[in-house]
């Protein structure tokens, strides 16, 4: 067959017609177990990291939300303060 490792997987090693195409179903049959047994349970962890990720980052940008509303109304004081200072000098 040639085929002794995936970078042997080419056209002309895929069309000879030996025991090839059993050999190719019980390579994807391995990759499917591999992938199934260790991939898929580091790929759902991955996926609930993430997921728990992006909720602390929606809180914390509530939080800055927070913030800068806070800041806003104390600038809006601060500028009013000076609104009425500035017309309390000009009397």
């Amino acid at each position: 067959m040639d085929v002794k490792e995936y970078r042997d997987l080419v056209l002309k090693n895929l069309n000879k017609r030996s025991g090839f195409l059993k050999k190719l179903c019980d390579w994807l049959q391995t990759v499917c177990y591999i992938l199934n047994r260790y991939a898929a349970p580091h790929l759902q962890l991955a996926a609930e990291r993430v997921d728990k990720q992006n909720i602390l980052l929606i809180a914390e940008q509530k939080n800055v939300i927070d913030l800068q509303k806070k800041l806003i109304e104390k600038k809006d004081e601060e500028l009013k303060s000076v609104q009425t200072t500035v017309q309390t000098e000009m009397k």
